[in-house]
């Protein structure tokens, strides 16, 4: 049978790494949540932008991918970004596509596609940066008018 003080240290101490007879106490998870720090992913919320980020002058629509250069608006560090997107529809069955920089696969994107001429699609994503703060957009040649991106936030 344990001794009193043996229950006593699973209520009172702070648990260590490597530690496999206790849990962690009541104290400690308090502690923990209070403690920024401690926290190893936090989102940012840019408050109010004062006008789009890349607005429809500065996005190539040419069926390629290019650089969508984030480091102005995230810190050095941060990992994705939220992102709100517009764009308004000229041919149905077109996409309009974000990525990492880096990453070649179709599945692990962010898309909009084409549906109704003369529609304006809004959506918010997230897209993971590399470590230059780059992602990647796609448009399909003459699917959209126009287009704009905003950072809303980011997780750094």
């Amino acid at each position: 049978m344990p001794e009193i003080g043996y229950a006593r240290s699973i209520i009172d101490d702070t648990p260590v790494n490597g530690e496999l007879e206790k849990a962690p106490s009541s104290n400690w998870a308090y502690d923990h949540a209070a403690n920024k720090d401690a926290h190893h992913v936090v989102f940012v919320d840019r408050g109010n932008a004062l006008g789009y980020d890349f607005p429809n002058a500065a996005l190539t629509k040419d069926s390629a991918w290019h650089d969508l250069d984030l480091s102005a608006l995230l810190p050095a560090g941060a990992i994705a970004a939220a992102l709100c997107l517009e764009a308004q529809v000229a041919v149905v069955g077109g996409d309009f596509v974000l990525r990492k920089k880096g990453n070649s696969a179709a599945y692990n994107v962010s898309k909009i596609s084409s549906m109704v001429v003369g529609l304006w699609h809004t959506c918010d994503v997230i897209v993971f940066v590399d470590a230059n703060r780059f992602a990647q957009y796609f448009f399909t040649l003459g699917a959209y008018s126009n287009a704009n991106i905003t950072v809303k936030g980011y997780w750094i």
